[in-house]
Order: structure tokens, then C-alpha cells, then sequence
């Protein structure tokens, strides 16, 4: 398999809606004065962000705090200061309050398309496909022979795979 950065970035990843944006991975701009951002996380999902100042009631709070109610894609899922030299940062205007308060979301949720999900699980199936006995190889096969040779090949794959793990959970009782 890739080493993760490189089934992450852009050029591993497959055919989308996002070859019509351009090359940013990071947008910023303001909205009625509140900086915003859009940045695209390590697997190409973009996460919005906006920041309060420190006179706003949720300066400081954690996303989950009860007092923080926003309905956003998602949920809440940041909160926190500018990250010095990071992403989630930004150089305040004149007349802008510093530091700030990042709340953010992301759209890396069940059903969203998400580019270095699918780079992955294109990496995936290609590794799966070259492992999974099939065709002529196997019409001479039993049943066994095909769950033997399967499970040799997929023990050579980078993945966590135990033939047992499901009968040792009926020996536990907890099927």
C-alpha cells in the first residue's frame, strides 16, 4: 500500500467533483466582519471555520459546551485558538479583534465525498481484487480450498485479518 500521504494527495485522487476547483486548499474571507475559513483536511475533505472575539460569549468554550448552539453540516466538530504558522489561523484587519475563537465543522461524514476516502478505498479494492481467488484459478476448487487460499492472500495484505475472530466470539457468547 501508498504510504498515507501519498494516497492522500490530490494527484492519487480519483475522478470528482473537485477537479473543477481549483488547486487552494485553504480559503479565507470575512462575513459581516466575522473571519471565516474553508480548509481541506489531510484527506481532502473541506472543514469551514469561523472565529469570535474575545468579547463573544463563547470565546474559549469547548464546541460541546451547551451554551454553543450552531447547526451546521455535521455538527460542530473544532473549537479552539489560532494555530501559530498552522492552517486554522489568520492575520487580523485593522479593527479586528485578536486573538480569536475557531469554531469549525467538517464534511467528512457517512455519505459526503471525501477525495482521500476514495483514493483509499480505490488502493484498497485494487489490493483486495489481486488477492481474491477467482476465475480459473480456482473452478477446481472446493469451498475450502478457496477460504484457505483467500485467507493466505489477504494475511499478506496490510490489513488486520483473523479467520477466528468470529468463533471466538460464539465462545464468548457474544455473537
Amino acid at each position: 500500500m501508498k504510504p498515507e500521504r501519498e494516497i492522500y494527495k490530490r494527484e492519487n485522487w480519483p475522478a470528482g467533483p473537485w477537479d473543477a476547483e481549483g488547486p487552494e486548499d485553504r480559503i479565507e474571507w470575512r462575513h459581516k466582519g466575522v473571519p471565516c475559513l474553508m480548509v481541506r483536511n489531510l484527506m481532502g475533505a473541506w472543514c469551514g471555520y469561523a472565529a469570535v472575539g474575545p468579547d463573544h460569549p463563547w470565546h474559549g468554550k469547548d464546541y460541546s459546551h451547551e451554551d454553543v448552539n450552531v447547526d451546521v453540516h455535521g455538527g460542530l466538530t473544532f473549537a479552539d485558538k489560532c494555530q501559530e504558522g498552522g492552517k486554522i489561523c489568520h492575520v487580523a484587519q485593522p479593527g479586528e479583534p485578536d486573538p480569536v475563537w475557531w469554531f469549525g465543522f467538517d464534511t467528512a461524514h457517512s455519505g459526503d465525498r471525501v477525495p482521500g476516502m476514495a483514493a483509499l478505498e480505490k488502493e484498497m479494492y485494487e489490493k483486495a481484487k489481486a488477492a481474491w481467488p477467482c476465475g480459473a484459478e480456482t473452478a477446481a476448487m472446493t469451498p475450502t480450498e478457496i477460504s484457505t487460499t483467500f485467507a493466505a492472500r489477504l494475511s499478506s495484505l496490510p490489513i488486520s485479518y483473523s479467520p477466528t475472530r468470529r468463533s471466538q466470539r460464539e465462545d464468548a457468547g457474544s455473537v
